[in-house]
């Protein structure tokens, strides 16, 4: 079509004649040949225009060998002309409704566990409870080990007072060195020490209550201990212990001496 326009404008043709053609191709039978013609896949149209006057256009079938006369110019155009420019985009339409929601998916795997947080601030401290009831009496216990010692005796010392526990050097009276019996029961297995054999007798005697008792022994010169297991003494809670020294060995040090409390 393109070629038959150019053809026409290239001759000079005058406008009426060209309306003519125009009006060949539209109303001229040029429609109801189209089911069939062309016959080739590229779908190229061939006519014939008359050069005479008349300005006829014909169209022929090229592909199964029609061809134009002497006196006819043969004119071809596409079926399917060029495309036209990209119309403006148009505006967006309304949004759908919302469609209904899908299937719960299956569940995945589980992930890995995290790494341990913090550790929290401790808490305040409760109150309090009740204290609960007292217990059983349990049995008697054994033997419990009450003694004293001094830890320097002077030679001019030749008598004096050593309590329970630790002391620097001997008291001067039994009730200086005094000290309580924790509990109700018997003191037996008295024994005496020196830290160096004795260089003349070193008596001890257990006192209660500030008087003297049967429990004593003697370390002999030349000895370092003595024992009585012959003699015990009852006490009881409240009561008062000591132990006299009556020494005549001189200068000594690291005196003590030890007995046994058996609870009743």
């Amino acid at each position: 079509m393109r070629r038959l326009l150019g053809h026409l404008l290239e001759s000079r043709l005058s406008t009426a004649v060209t309306a003519s053609v125009l009006t060949a191709i539209v109303v001229g039978g040029v429609g109801g040949a189209l089911a069939t013609i062309p016959s080739s896949p590229d779908k190229v149209f061939t006519g014939c225009y008359k050069t005479g006057g008349s300005g006829d256009l014909r169209l022929i079938d090229k592909q199964a060998g029609q061809s134009c006369k002497a006196s006819e110019l043969e004119v071809s155009w596409n079926q399917q002309g060029q495309p036209g420019a990209k119309g403006a985009t148009g505006s967006r339409g309304a949004t759908g409704s919302r469609g209904a929601t899908g299937a719960r998916g299956t569940t995945g795997t589980a992930g890995t566990n995290g790494s341990p947080g913090a550790t929290g601030a401790r808490g305040t401290t409760g109150a309090r409870g009740a204290t609960g009831p007292a217990g059983a009496t349990g049995s008697a216990g054994g033997p419990t080990v009450v003694g004293g010692v001094v830890t320097f005796v002077d030679s001019l010392d030749t008598t004096g007072f050593i309590g329970t526990g630790g002391e620097a050097n001997l008291t001067a009276s039994a009730g200086e060195a005094d000290s309580p019996i924790p509990a109700t029961g018997t003191l037996a297995g008295f024994r005496a020490r020196l830290s160096a054999a004795a260089a003349g007798n070193v008596v001890f005697t257990l006192y209660l209550n500030d008087a003297p008792t049967s429990v004593t022994c003697t370390v002999a010169s030349a000895q370092t201990t003595c024992v009585d297991n012959a003699h015990t003494v009852a006490v009881a809670v409240g009561d008062t212990i000591a132990v006299g020294v009556t020494n005549s060995s001189g200068l000594l040090r690291h005196v003590r001496w030890t007995a046994r409390l058996g609870t009743t």
